[in-house]
């Protein structure tokens, strides 16, 4: 319309020829605009986010929009055309919800800019005057658009519940319809007692929006129960069951009691595949460029955007969340998400994982309910595989270490080596060992024997309890077995005996 309205006002010249060269420009600009949404705009913001600069990406953002207003400007169309398309193609990037969360900050003052102007635009002393009229203008407007609104909705088959609330969010008259009136006052198209009309109804239904919108749940409950019968109702519900029960287990997947990962890294990456192996729905949060795109390649659900942002964590709808892990290796960004976290759920369990001991503390202050540190759980992990390798059972080793996290790693600490430790987990270290040994080719005197003749019994009562051959494992051991060349010989015996055989195996 407001390409078309300077030809409806006969400033164009030849109708058909300006309508001809305006569906030509229209075209052009189509095309240039799909080739730098296909290729330049992508490629652009991928080299702007590898960058890590928050200032340099808000600035390239900025300079898309203006330069596409430019370019639909400088050839005769719109500048609010060009801003539309540079809004397309930057919501349809990957990098989209960091976008809106840089930028909602100048929304915010450029929508205060917009509506003070048009404010000012208002012929108060014209409004006083016709007050009576204009009140029944807006309230016509009110209805019709509610009913074009419900209708529209209805025949999408949403609920009439969704279709009443809907009808309420955008029953006012739209800020494009400001440009449209500007631009049919400049051609002369509408008077200036029907601009200061159209002004005024405007200004009175955006006025009410706030009121209506935030109490839309109760008056859209009260309306189908006062104005639509059971009967209506539940024909209305059955024919819209399918739609409705399909988006709403959508949602209760993706949306509800679900599991947030912050950070796509090794740690990160690992929580989501454990999560898909056991059907947890989770999103991710990742701020890193390469992480982000290698989870998109693994098929995760994961989000581009800072989570310490408040709009990025509601987009993940954190409030809803069960469990929320915090993998991310910058101290600093974590103690702002945890805050962040904390400002928007009391419920939901955050688990922050973090490289040194000694931030712990300062972590679990801010809200964290669990903090993991890499640096004792590492050491934790060590110490299991020693154990393991003393033949320790496994549910001594698991009390040593559920002991040991419950007490948050004291005692790995200088302090913790003056606790005393529970009788629980007392370990009896035996004096037997399982190790591994390679038949080397043609280097000892036990290759082509038996286990009997080979002596390994016999001589230095060590026991095979296993054989690795040929990617293969014997674990029957015969006495007549064969040992053979490149064999992994699986053996049991203490230290001493295990080491006597090494020297055995290696002189020979």
């Amino acid at each position: 319309m407001i390409l078309i309205t300077p030809i409806l006002a006969g400033n164009g010249g030849n109708v058909l020829s300006a309508v001809l060269i305006l569906l030509l420009k229209f075209i052009l600009v189509l095309v240039i605009l799909f080739l730098l949404a296909r290729f330049v705009v992508p490629r652009l913001l991928q080299k702007v986010v590898e960058s890590r600069s928050r200032e340099l990406f808000i600035l390239t953002l900025v300079v898309i929009c203006f330069a596409t207003a430019w370019l639909t400007s400088s050839i005769g169309l719109s500048l609010a055309l060009g801003a539309f398309f540079a809004g397309l193609f930057i919501s349809e990037s990957d990098y989209s919800h960091q976008a809106t969360a840089n930028i909602l900050p100048f929304r915010e003052i450029f929508l205060s800019f917009f509506f003070v102007s048009i404010g000012m635009l208002l012929d108060l002393q014209y409004f006083i005057q016709h007050i009576g009229l204009l009140l029944l203008f807006a309230l016509g407007v009110i209805l019709i658009k509610i009913i074009i609104v419900i209708i529209s909705v209805l025949a999408l088959r949403f609920p009439i519940r969704t279709a009443l609330i809907t009808a309420l969010n955008i029953f006012q008259v739209g800020e494009f319809a400001f440009l449209l009136s500007i631009v049919g006052l400049r051609n002369e198209l509408i008077s200036t007692e029907v601009y200061q009309n159209f002004l005024a109804i405007s200004i009175m239904t955006m006025g009410l929006t706030p009121f209506v919108a935030g109490n839309a749940d109760a008056i859209s409950n009260w309306l189908s129960r006062a104005l639509l019968s059971p009967k209506v109702r539940r024909r209305l519900i059955g024919f819209q069951n399918r739609r409705k029960n399909r988006d709403e287990e959508k949602s209760m997947v993706d949306l509800h009691d679900h599991l947030v990962i912050i950070g796509c890294g090794i740690n990160g990456s690992n929580v989501s595949r454990t999560a898909r192996e056991a059907s947890i729905p989770f999103v991710s949060i990742e701020l890193d460029p390469d992480a982000y795109r290698k989870a998109r390649e693994l098929g995760f659900p994961v989000v581009f955007g800072d989570a310490s942002d408040e709009i990025i964590l509601k987009l993940v709808r954190v409030h809803e969340a069960r469990v929320i892990v915090v993998a991310i290796s910058d101290p600093e960004a974590t103690r702002r998400i945890v805050v962040q976290l904390r400002s928007l759920t009391e419920t939901a369990m955050v688990i922050v994982r973090t490289r040194h001991v000694d931030e712990m503390d300062e972590i679990l202050k801010l809200g964290a309910d669990e903090v993991i540190p890499e640096e004792f759980e590492t050491s934790i992990q060590i110490f299991r595989s020693v154990l393991n390798h003393y033949l320790i059972p496994q549910d001594k080793i698991q009390s040593f270490v559920s002991h040991i996290r419950a007490r948050n790693y004291e005692l790995l600490s200088n302090a913790g080596f003056d606790a005393q430790r529970p009788p629980a987990i007392t370990l009896h270290i035996p004096d037997m060992v399982i190790a591994t040994l390679p038949v080397q080719r043609g280097a000892n005197k036990i290759v082509g024997k038996t286990i009997v003749e080979s002596g390994l019994k016999s001589r230095f009562n060590v026991t095979v309890l296993a054989i690795r051959r040929n990617n293969r494992y014997l674990t029957t051991i015969l006495p007549d077995m064969t040992i053979e060349t490149d064999d992994m010989l699986y053996l049991f015996g203490s230290p001493e005996k295990i080491s006597e055989v090494n020297r055995y195996l290696v002189l020979t």
